[in-house]
């Protein structure tokens, strides 16, 4: 989403989908070396299989990453 790069990894659609149902997130370090924590920290709460620990619209709206990116506009 942010470095161009899908979040869930495999070598075929079933793959993916089969990292997708794990949850298996991964961020590897030569994609999203730029990419900050805060970023990488929603992207982990947005995606959380468990959905009384997903984040809901609100709570995205109030995370951190979306004021850093307010001061740097």
């Amino acid at each position: 989403m942010l470095a161009g790069f899908l979040p869930f990894g495999g070598d075929s659609p079933v793959e993916i989908f089969e990292a997708v149902l794990r949850s298996s997130l991964r961020f590897p370090t030569r994609v999203f070396s730029s990419v900050s924590p805060a970023a990488k920290d929603l992207l982990r709460r947005m995606l959380c299989r468990e959905v009384s620990r997903r984040f809901s619209a609100e709570q995205v709206l109030r995370h951190g990453w979306f004021s850093i990116i307010e001061q740097s506009n």
